[in-house]
């Protein structure tokens, strides 16, 4: 697994404003924040319905990822607080 992917911003991630907004909501910043989450959890978040969810985990699998992963630990990885933009 590329744990560095895992300290990206949710900000950078290409998703909708609306799935954005959510996680902002709900406090979710860094993408390991999102993938420890389950489905149904995420579901019940205001204003995130199944097209939302479909966009989250669409973005999640081109990075190799996915929802409901377990992470008993994340490393630290250096990122200069600097915010990683994915490139499409």
């Amino acid at each position: 697994m590329n744990f560095e992917k895992l300290y990206w911003l949710v900000e950078g991630l290409p998703i909708g404003v609306r799935a954005f907004r959510v996680l902002q909501e709900n406090d979710i910043k860094y993408v390991y924040e999102l993938v420890r989450l389950k489905r149904a959890d995420l579901l019940e978040f205001r204003g995130l319905g199944v097209g939302t969810l479909a966009e989250i985990e669409e973005v999640l699998e081109k990075l190799g990822l996915s929802l409901e992963t377990s992470l008993p630990y994340c490393p630290r990885v250096n990122l200069d607080n600097e915010m990683i933009v994915w490139p499409l």
